[in-house]
């Protein structure tokens, strides 16, 4: 059974992993135009929410 879990984290990490490569390129979009302090903001507000959705799904039980 070990295999089988390791390979459902994998898949969970993948779509946390898809997501947040999602935010990024959307953060990107308004780099240019952004003071720093803005985007670093921003950055950790990704962050936050990928350390929530994963204590989400570890109180869920899917980790």
């Amino acid at each position: 059974m070990r295999p089988t879990t390791q390979k459902k984290e994998r898949l969970e990490m993948s779509e946390n992993y898809r997501w947040y490569i999602q935010k990024m390129a959307e953060l990107r979009v308004c780099r240019e135009i952004q003071p720093l302090r803005i985007q670093l903001a921003e950055l950790f507000q990704v962050v936050a929410e990928c350390e929530a959705r994963a204590a989400l799904e570890d109180r869920l039980g899917y980790a």
